[in-house]
């Protein structure tokens, strides 16, 4: 099982209340920027450093779970190729396998919980300054609407785009120059 640090909860909050104050302007003055978020967590140094500090912090429970599930695997695959097994064996390889999996499964949510908790205790603060940082970035090159790059490929909402309207790269930069990453404390 792979633990998922979903950093996507704390960035929508900032791009709303982006995507409000641009329906306030003028429709004809209105200039998007396509942010690609995903980039945030590898590419803002701060972030960089946050996530591998976390992604350390849970390697330890990332190979308990997999090895949880590898062993999970072996005795199912042991009742399933097995003929030799009797009625009884083969039953307490599967109850043993059914017994795993559902600790297994406690555990992963446990661990799932966690990872939001210290994902948001370790990042919430950056992802904050990131959102104020883009309010400044936005107004200082007059743009008044972001969308998310990510969302406009799922949805298929955008047909088109020019290439400049695509700021990721020149934001990142700018940040990373503004707010260069420390090592994890």
């Amino acid at each position: 099982m792979k633990l998922k640090l979903n950093f996507t909860l704390f960035l929508p909050a900032f791009l709303l209340l982006l995507s409000l104050s641009a329906l306030a302007q003028d429709a004809g003055k209105t200039k998007i920027g396509i942010l690609e978020l995903a980039a945030f967590r590898t590419e803002i140094g701060e972030l960089k450093v946050k996530y591998e500090k976390l992604q350390n912090e849970f390697a330890p429970k990332q190979r308990e779970l997999e090895s949880m599930q590898s062993s999970i695997e072996a005795k199912q695959k042991a009742v399933q190729e097995t003929k030799s097994l009797t009625e009884q064996q083969a039953a307490k390889l599967q109850e043993e396998a059914q017994s795993l999996q559902k600790e297994l499964t406690r555990k992963s949510e446990d661990a799932q919980a966690l990872a939001q908790k210290r994902e948001q205790e370790e990042t919430g603060a950056i992802y904050d300054k990131i959102s104020k940082f883009l309010e400044q970035y936005c107004a200082q090159k007059g743009i008044t609407q972001v969308l998310e790059a990510g969302k406009l490929r799922e949805t298929a909402l955008v047909v088109y785009a020019a290439p400049a309207a695509f700021i990721t790269d020149d934001f990142i930069k700018e940040y990373n120059k503004a707010h260069p990453a420390t090592a994890a404390k």
